[in-house]
């Protein structure tokens, strides 16, 4: 009995993805990217709009309320981007 091990050639192990993987993650990516980039400036003027409706006759001070409505369009544009570009392309993975 000898220790050494042998493999046949058939048995070889191949560790990239499949075109149809690649392509999949490739468009979940773009998709990605594309939804994120198209709901920032949406989610930004959304909240911008809405804090300056709320404190509009308060006489605030504009840059502290205008940059918190843009810092929070920000943070909202990026979660609901990528929640609707990961639900766009889901079904492309099995």
């Amino acid at each position: 009995m000898s220790g050494d091990i042998e493999t046949s050639a058939s048995a070889t192990i191949d560790a990239t993805p499949t075109a149809n993987e690649r392509s999949a993650e490739e468009t979940m990516q773009r998709t990605l990217i594309k939804s994120v980039a198209v709901s920032v400036p949406i989610a930004i003027a959304f909240f911008i709009g809405l804090v300056a409706l709320a404190v509009h006759n308060q006489d605030p001070h504009w840059n502290v309320w205008l940059s918190m409505g843009a810092g929070i369009g920000v943070i909202a544009g990026v979660f609901f981007g990528l929640l609707a570009g990961f639900m766009r392309t889901s079904h492309l993975f099995k």
